[in-house]
């Protein structure tokens, strides 16, 4: 079996210009693409730089002062804006659309300040001006008695600092969505695996010999997939180093994800060997789906499927679009919630396809 998948190996490699192509064109894609549309990404949020939201969990006896403060600040040019829930004023903050969210425990014991750091100054002047407003309520009120020190805690305003989520740059979006395009391109690698064969007639003396078929299109799968994991390597170190892409620290479960999307794409590729005659119907087919599929998931521009629901629907099924999904999510947030699902949609699909090739592989009707 090794002596087979090395040999399947040398006649692969033996053709370097498609191997180069899948090499190359991503990297290219990525260029062409990360630079033209760089304004697309770089549109930053708008945000409202000088409206305060706030939550108060109990308006308590203090209410009143708390106003007179909230109309002194409106004269400094600080607006605050009131918010239903807690959860409400922090997601915006959050998300980046204000600078502060200012939370008040009941009867105005303890403040918090939620901030995203995008303009530090401001929201330190807003923290001097609550600091100012509570320490009189300290002193003046049950939380001290007399004799003790009338300082105000340290903790009574608390300051607490939310990073804006990461999001990708032009090269870094294109690096992922031309890496999975062509990992979808790569189950060209198995029509040529088979094509050479069959256009040498050396398919017909194989097909005879005492090999086992299954022996055979295992050693072919396997020995593509070497191919492309090879290629796959050098194309994300190329975007890493070169390119500086950020791929995150998470590789594991990048090339994880990868792995089950290339047993996907090269079990297509067999099958459509498989199930097509014509060389042409191969490639008609092979382009029309990957091309479609880049569409759908957003490889190009990202996609708001909020108005075309059906399409959305029909994009989170897709392999490529839940192989992107996925890596965003491992990149851009450290988590993990969408890997089963992206590895579970490969998976099946790359069984069910590997099956089938491996059926129709052993029928004469295919060879012959």
């Amino acid at each position: 079996m090794i002596k087979l998948i090395l040999s399947e190996l040398k006649k692969i490699s033996r053709d370097v210009r498609p191997m180069v192509m899948m090499l190359v064109i991503p990297i290219l894609l990525t260029i062409t693409l990360g630079t033209s549309l760089k304004n697309l990404f770089e549109t930053s949020i708008e945000t409202k730089e000088n409206l305060i939201l706030y939550h108060i969990q109990d308006q308590g006896a203090y209410h009143s002062q708390f106003q007179n403060l909230v109309s002194s600040l409106k004269d400094e040019g600080f607006i605050f804006i009131s918010t239903n829930t807690f959860e409400e004023g922090l997601n915006a903050v959050k998300n980046g659309k204000y600078n502060c969210f200012v939370y008040i425990s009941s009867n105005y014991s303890a403040v918090e300040i939620y901030e995203n750091n995008k303009e530090p100054l401001k929201v330190s002047f807003v923290e001097e001006m609550l600091r100012k407003f509570l320490y009189p309520l300290y002193i003046g009120s049950s939380w001290i008695s007399k004799g003790e020190k009338s300082d105000a805690p340290s903790d009574l305003v608390e300051l607490v600092k939310m990073p804006l989520p990461k999001k990708p740059s032009s090269i870094d979006y294109y690096s992922v969505t031309m890496l999975t395009m062509i990992i979808l391109y790569s189950s060209a690698t198995m029509i040529f695996s088979y094509s050479k064969e069959k256009n040498y007639k050396t398919l017909y003396r194989i097909f005879f010999s005492p090999v086992s078929r299954k022996k055979l299109f295992f050693a072919k799968y396997f020995s593509a997939l070497i191919i492309t994991m090879m290629q796959i390597v050098l194309i994300i170190s190329f975007d890493m180093y070169v390119m500086k892409a950020f791929w995150s620290e998470h590789l594991n479960a990048v090339f994880l994800v990868l792995g089950t999307y290339m047993l996907m794409s090269l079990s297509m590729g067999s099958l459509m060997f498989m199930i097509f005659k014509k060389e042409s119907s191969m490639w008609i087919t092979i382009n029309i789906i990957c091309q479609a599929s880049a569409l759908l998931s957003g490889s190009y521009k990202q996609i708001n499927y909020d108005y075309i629901p059906f399409l959305g629907l029909l994009s989170s099924w897709l392999p490529q679009s839940a192989v992107n999904n996925a890596l965003f999510e491992i990149i851009y947030k450290d988590s993990y919630t969408m890997l089963p699902r992206a590895m579970a949609i490969n998976l099946i699909l790359a069984g069910v396809m590997y099956w089938l090739s491996g059926k129709l592989f052993s029928s004469k009707r295919v060879i012959l």
